[in-house]
């Protein structure tokens, strides 16, 4: 028969990994409500400090550098930015994308304001892209194993999470939709 400290760690510790056992420990330690312990997770969560969508930010920017692993990250970020400012809590229709986007739009329109148009559209796209390089090299920088925990536990919602954000990206680009988006506790009115 084994004996020891380590065996009885060992076996409290396989009891702790069972989902039901949760409840008990729970009880016995004065947390009565399933919110409480939510709200007690929350509280001390790792991915509370980082914040989820940085984690999702960093899972967008990853999952790119699979499928194309030769394309920069400047270029990964700049394909995935509506995805990326969307999750940040940011409209990416605010985003100005250069002196020739500006140009091609003034010929759209035959009453161009350029005021108007630049007070509107006053996020430098080459900034934003910067921001969220910083952004993610810092995060795998400092919370590498975390993320990657992150991802292997949460592999399901991640693949929901971008259809989400395609459909709603579809839908804040529709002129004839109006509605209220809100992420990371900003709203977006369209």
């Amino acid at each position: 028969m084994k004996k020891g400290i380590a065996y009885l760690i060992a076996k409290q510790d396989k009891k702790i990994r069972d989902w039901n056992r949760i409840e008990k420990l729970a009880r016995a330690a004065g947390i009565y409500k399933p919110t409480e312990l939510a709200a007690l997770i929350r509280a001390n969560s790792p991915v509370r400090q980082i914040g989820q969508h940085n984690l999702e930010i960093c899972k967008i920017i990853v999952d790119e550098k699979i499928k194309n692993p030769k394309k920069s990250l400047h270029a990964i970020i700049k394909d995935n930015l509506k995805r990326l400012m969307l999750i940040n809590g940011d409209d990416f229709r605010q985003l100005h994308w250069g002196m020739e986007w500006e140009k091609l739009q003034e010929s759209k329109s035959r009453k161009f304001d350029r005021k108007k148009f630049q007070k509107y559209h006053s996020k430098s796209y080459i900034q934003q892209i910067k921001n969220f390089e910083k952004k993610y090299s810092n995060m795998i920088k400092k919370n590498k194993n975390i993320f990657f925990e992150w991802c292997k536990e949460n592999a399901d919602y991640l693949g929901e999470m971008n259809k989400f954000l395609d459909s709603t990206i579809r839908e804040i680009e529709n002129p004839k939709a109006h509605g209220t988006a809100f992420f990371n506790g900003k709203e977006i009115k369209y």
